[in-house]
């Protein structure tokens, strides 16, 4: 897998990453297949926002995670903020919405770290 470093931050990343928007249905099988599927192609990078699935995407992803031999430290997860129902994202996003937007979704993704945010912008 192709490595690519993500803005000029010198973190690198797999080029592909995993968009993990509609997992909150998957079934726990469906969401090892997911992240084993991703781990052998040599994709460690995975997307989130706090809202996707209600936040239960971001809980399936965990629990899968936590079923899987790959290390956390190994992973990078991209989270977006500023993304809110009914508003244009540039609208409504402050500072202290990112620094929301992280917390939630670290616990979310019961992970020690996020690696990346970025603001959602429409």
């Amino acid at each position: 897998m192709k490595v690519i470093d993500i803005g000029k931050s010198g973190l690198l990343a797999s080029e592909i990453s995993v968009g993990c928007m509609r997992i909150a249905d998957f079934s726990s099988l469906e969401a090892d297949s997911l992240l084993n599927t991703a781990f052998e192609a040599g994709i460690d990078f995975f997307d989130h926002a706090d809202v996707y699935g209600g936040g239960k995407s971001e809980e399936v992803f965990a629990a899968a995670l936590n079923r899987s031999s790959t290390a956390r430290e190994k992973i990078i997860l991209q989270s977006k903020c500023g993304i809110q129902p009914g508003h244009i994202a540039t609208e409504v996003c402050r500072p202290e919405d990112c620094g929301q937007s992280v917390t939630v979704e670290i616990g979310q993704c019961r992970h020690d770290r996020q690696r990346y945010q970025c603001q959602h912008a429409n």
